[in-house]
């Protein structure tokens, strides 16, 4: 996001012209740190700062008809541990041009990291069935920490014709901050470092796949650096 005087802008966007269908932010929360899939260096904000930040989403859609007004951003903001967010259903093109997120809060020399996931439709989806035909598991675990692994070390191959529907992690408190999965489907799908947490089988809320078949030779765990997950390794089900 770009940053102006009391604005981030959101004109850098590259998927003008497609269908949005939702946006959900992720965030630390208290001592669960969590660190950037770009740079492992670097925290995000915790929920705590972003309800002081007073930040606001505004959005317009491709006639610059206004969608949302100073709608809170800690509304729709997930950190690792909870799912207490306010699921929001959009299904329009926006005009990422003339959208922003507002604060009031924020001097200009303050650095404020937040991820927002933009969810958006790149073909008519498949009619939806929860019926499964089967699952694999994988044990994700490395001795070189916040580093990007290859998905294909861990899969077999062959196992990427199966159209995936949901993918999901066991995860207690003590490693709530492991990680992404940075997903590539066969098609040219991309579901750019999904945090595990989002995956976990605990949360309420799921995230569903519409039948992807994933490419794990171009798709990624990236591990996060406090995370020994040589010792204790994460478990990951990929249901079909």
């Amino acid at each position: 996001m770009h940053k102006d005087s009391y604005r981030f802008t959101l004109d850098h966007l590259k998927i003008d012209g497609r269908k949005i269908n939702g946006i959900l932010g992720y965030s630390s929360e208290g001592d669960q740190i969590v660190y950037s899939p770009f740079n492992m260096t670097e925290k995000l904000v915790s929920t705590s700062e972003i309800q002081y930040l007073s930040m606001f989403l505004n959005l317009k859609d491709k006639n610059r008809n206004l969608l949302m007004h100073d709608f809170n951003l800690i509304n729709i903001v997930s950190p690792a541990e909870q799912d207490e967010y306010m699921d929001m259903y959009i299904n329009e093109k926006i005009d990422f041009e003339n959208s922003f997120i507002s604060y009031k809060n924020m001097s200009n020399s303050d650095n404020v990291l937040l991820l927002i996931y933009i969810f958006y439709q790149t073909r008519r989806f498949n009619k939806w069935s929860d019926e499964t035909n089967g699952s694999f598991t994988i044990l994700l675990k490395s001795d070189i920490q916040g580093y990007k692994f290859k998905l294909s070390d861990y899969v077999d191959r062959t196992l990427s014709n199966h159209p995936i529907k949901r993918i999901m992690t066991n995860l207690d408190y003590d490693n709530m901050h492991c990680g992404y999965l940075d997903i590539v489907g066969k098609n040219g799908e991309r579901i750019e470092n999904l945090p595990l947490p989002f995956l976990n089988d605990y949360r309420r809320k799921k995230i569903l796949f519409d039948g992807i078949k994933i490419d794990f030779e171009k798709s990624f765990f990236i591990s996060d650096p406090l995370e020994n997950t040589l010792e204790h390794p994460i478990t990951v089900t990929f249901i079909y």
